[in-house]
C-alpha cells in the first residue's frame, strides 16, 4: 500500500510541475508501461504428444474429414423450371 501511495505522490508532483509549465507549452506525457510488457513470461506447457505415432493429429483434430469433405457430388442447381418450387429468402 505504501508503494501505491509513494507512486501516486510521484505522479500528482510530476502533473503539478507540468501545469505550471503554461497553456501554450506542450509536453509529452509519460505513460506507463502495460502490465503484458512488465510481466513474467508464462511458462510452456509439454505434451505428452508422439507426433511420429501414426494415426496422430496435432491441434486436435480429428482424424475423419468434416461433414463437407466427404466424396459426394456438388450439388446441381435446380434447373430453370423448378426455380419456383424452391425455397426462397426473404424479400426475394
Amino acid at each position: 500500500m505504501l508503494a501505491e501511495a509513494t507512486e501516486h505522490e510521484e505522479w500528482a508532483d510530476g502533473v503539478r510541475s507540468r501545469a505550471a509549465a503554461g497553456p501554450d507549452s506542450w509536453e509529452p506525457v509519460p505513460v506507463p508501461l502495460p502490465t503484458y510488457v512488465t510481466a513474467p513470461v508464462a511458462p510452456r506447457t509439454t505434451r505428452g504428444l508422439d507426433l511420429s505415432a501414426p494415426n496422430t493429429w496435432d491441434s486436435g483434430r480429428p482424424a475423419t474429414p468434416l461433414f463437407d469433405q466427404y466424396g459426394a457430388e456438388p450439388a446441381q442447381p435446380p434447373a430453370a423450371a423448378d426455380w419456383s418450387t424452391r425455397p426462397r429468402a426473404a424479400n426475394e
